[in-house]
């Protein structure tokens, strides 16, 4: 197991802090044409609460 370490310059961040992540589907419109694009980005509250709820949504993996 990992020893906790302080943050000193973050001292509103704790070891019960977390922090969610996603691979998110966006799509990226170029020279006309639509591309679909994987992103890694934080999954906000309502998102993350909408998966537990096994509501579609933007990200593949969570």
């Amino acid at each position: 197991m990992a020893a906790a370490t302080s943050l000193i310059d973050a001292p509103d961040v704790s070891t019960d802090s977390y922090l969610v992540i996603g691979l998110a589907t966006c799509y990226l419109k170029a020279d006309g044409e639509v591309h679909e694009v994987k992103v890694i980005e934080p999954i906000p509250s309502a998102a993350l609460e909408a998966i537990l709820k096994n509501i579609p949504t933007s990200y593949a993996i969570a």
